[in-house]
């Protein structure tokens, strides 16, 4: 999956495509500065923070809800990063320029350079990364007709990339990606890579069953989560033993490999009764059953339960106030059960 897998999604106004949200206040600001509403920044859609009041979903119900058999494979797009403006090194419309993409079936082939080895690898194209260049290159000489309604401010390939594709199966030692890195990132602290995001560079948070986002009011009785799956692939290393990598991420290292059943993050006044999670696998991240993320407050819990996490961390996982039940089990059977009504830590 190019993205992320939820069963149901609750939101603000605006997109969901950044780490998980923090409460919004009454003039629409939140510490995560891409939410709120659907506004445009470098001429693509982006969650904005100049809207006018809070935006959050309100008065939400969930009444006998089942999320069963949600498999997924999240995939990892790692992009280039400028370090001039801090940004991904995306096309005209936000598509990253992909360059340690892989064939599906073989990890080990490299489709748009010839090495997985930034020291040998050198442009090799295709369809995809081809006309994206074709379009930059366009853009940088201003040759775009005005017939053509195509948003250019977003481009972020500029003309070092386009003269790196060019040198490729040339004497030209401009040809092999470690050299380009050199030029478009010479001050990054790291490796010159953005990791954690997908094609669009959207921050991957992997499989969710019920992903309540700021939303205040909302009662959820007799739901289930049930055999959610996640195949995902560990996140890349080629950016090195990150706490955050991608920008917009709210939680630390890769997420796009793991699996949650319930998660509330910038949301007020949840009530979850008669809820269960059941038979959560990860392959190669975490599992938790129920999560309280970022500043959600007054999160309650009734005659809940999780069983059976099998993940790489399986964390049988529900944090409250009064009474803590956090339990780490590695490719075990795990029980938690909440018997009364509790408030999340």
């Amino acid at each position: 999956v190019d993205g992320n897998a939820y069963g149901f999604l609750t939101n603000s106004l605006g997109v969901a495509v950044n780490g998980f949200p923090w409460v919004q206040d009454d003039n629409g600001n939140s510490h995560n500065h891409r939410s709120g509403k659907f506004g445009y920044e470098n001429g693509f859609p982006w969650a904005t923070d100049d809207v006018h009041g809070n935006q959050h979903s309100r008065h939400v119900t969930f009444h006998s809800v089942t999320i069963e058999n949600l498999q997924a494979s999240i995939t990892e797009v790692v992009s280039l990063m400028r370090s001039d403006n801090g940004k991904p090194v995306t096309d005209s419309i936000g598509s990253v320029l992909q360059v340690h993409n892989v064939h599906p079936d073989n990890a080990n082939i490299p489709v748009t350079v010839s090495s997985l080895n930034d020291a040998e690898a050198v442009y090799i194209g295709n369809v995809v990364a081809n006309a994206q260049l074709f379009v930059a290159k366009c853009i940088n000489r201003n040759q775009v007709p005005d017939s053509i309604h195509l948003p250019t401010v977003g481009n972020q390939i500029n003309d070092d990339i386009i003269a790196w594709a060019e040198a490729s199966g040339t004497e030209n030692p401009d040809q092999f990606l470690a050299n380009l890195l050199s030029k478009i990132a010479p001050d990054a602290e790291d490796s010159g890579y953005y990791c954690n995001g997908d094609t669009m560079f959207h921050v991957n948070k992997g499989v969710i069953g019920f992903k309540i986002d700021n939303t205040d009011n909302a009662e959820l009785n007799k739901c289930r989560v049930n055999e959610i799956v996640n195949h995902g692939a560990p996140g890349s290393t080629i950016c090195g033993e990150y706490q955050r990598s991608h920008p917009s991420a709210t939680l630390s290292g890769y997420g796009g490999a793991n699996v949650r059943g319930f998660t509330f993050a910038g949301s007020r006044n949840v009530k979850v009764r008669n809820s269960s999670v059941s038979s959560l696998s990860s392959m190669n991240g975490a599992a938790v059953g129920f999560e309280k993320l970022t500043d959600s407050e007054d999160i309650k819990l009734e005659s809940c339960n999780v069983d059976s996490i099998h993940a790489d961390t399986a964390v049988c996982k529900v944090r409250f106030s009064d009474i803590q039940k956090d339990s780490e089990f590695v490719n075990e059977y795990c029980h938690l059960e909440v018997p009364r009504m509790v408030t999340m830590c």
